[in-house]
């Protein structure tokens, strides 16, 4: 991750569909050691044949109501463009 760093990486997706507890806060805790972003995708991509909900995941397992991600993301975005 450091030459990833390196290379102009970001963020990581954090919050994922398929990702269990325990790797949300390993990943979690990778963003917060290297400053990365972290990012939420549902990895929905139409047919739903594992019961992948858009926006909401397996299980509910992506209801986030944690608004500083989206700030900081925003933040981050602001600065790109500056």
């Amino acid at each position: 991750l450091t030459k990833l760093k390196d290379y102009g990486l970001e963020g990581i997706e954090v919050y994922n569909s398929h990702h269990t507890p325990e790797q949300i806060s390993l990943f979690k805790e990778m963003a917060e050691h290297f400053n990365f972003a972290c990012t939420v995708g549902s990895d929905f991509h139409g047919r739903n044949e594992d019961n992948t909900k858009i926006g909401f995941g397996l299980e509910n397992n992506l209801m986030i109501s944690d608004y500083e991600l989206i700030k900081e993301l925003k933040r981050r975005h602001s600065s790109i463009l500056t």
